[in-house]
């Protein structure tokens, strides 16, 4: 799934921000081998001092290009295949008021719960993203307050104190993006589960995938 590659490679951005951290690689590696792994086959895989501040822009940067929903364009040769793979899930089509009143366990019912765990994914990205660049704003006024000038006593005590403020900074931003990073995996795998529930376990290919997210306004 092309939303959940562009989460791991966030989350990946977030591992290399905040250095080791373990758990968080390892929901990267899944999310990545899952992806690598549908792609051969039906194509769908279901504050530290500045020493690295242009790395994080560079990070930053990325990670906003790749907060969209990167779907695959649907070719109109290619719909009647996409029609007869994804069988039940047609129902993709219906109204969008059927959609909010259908039963839970119906077809319907299925693909609205994917519909909102993708949106609730979305919205977990780009809060990771936001976390992401204030952490890099953090690491950038350390950088400028470890460079002010600390010749006299003044301008040392001033120099301390524009450090402190920075490192508080640095620390609560690192806080604030490991609370969104949890919350984008936890969104990404629920969209996963919701979306093979609405496939019936079904692997769909990226055109599939690209027409269904694209029926839902995703």
């Amino acid at each position: 799934m092309k939303i959940l590659a562009n989460s791991a490679k966030l989350l990946g951005l977030v591992a290399l921000t905040l250095g080791p951290v373990p758990v968080l690689l390892m929901s990267v590696t899944g999310l990545d081998a899952a992806q690598a792994d549908s792609s051969k086959g039906n194509g769908n895989g279901n504050g530290n001092g500045n020493g690295n501040k242009n790395n994080d822009k560079d990070k930053s940067k990325k990670a906003y290009k790749n907060s969209g929903n990167g779907n695959v364009k649907v070719n109109g040769k290619v719909k009647g295949d996409i029609a007869s793979e994804l069988k039940g899930m047609n129902a993709v089509r219906a109204n969008p008021n059927a959609l909010i009143n259908a039963n839970p366990d119906s077809e319907v019912g299925r693909i609205a719960a994917y519909r909102d765990a993708a949106l609730i994914t979305q919205q977990a990205a780009t809060s990771a993203e936001t976390a992401l660049a204030d952490l890099v704003a953090a690491r950038q006024s350390l950088a400028i307050a470890e460079a002010m000038p600390a010749l006299t006593a003044e301008e040392i005590v001033a120099r301390d104190a524009a450090i402190a403020v920075a490192s508080s900074a640095i620390i609560e931003a690192t806080t604030a993006l490991v609370a969104a990073d949890d919350s984008l995996a936890t969104a990404a795998s629920a969209e996963e589960a919701a979306l093979l529930r609405a496939t019936d376990g079904r692997i769909l290919s990226p055109e599939a995938l690209a027409y269904v997210r694209q029926e839902l306004g995703l």
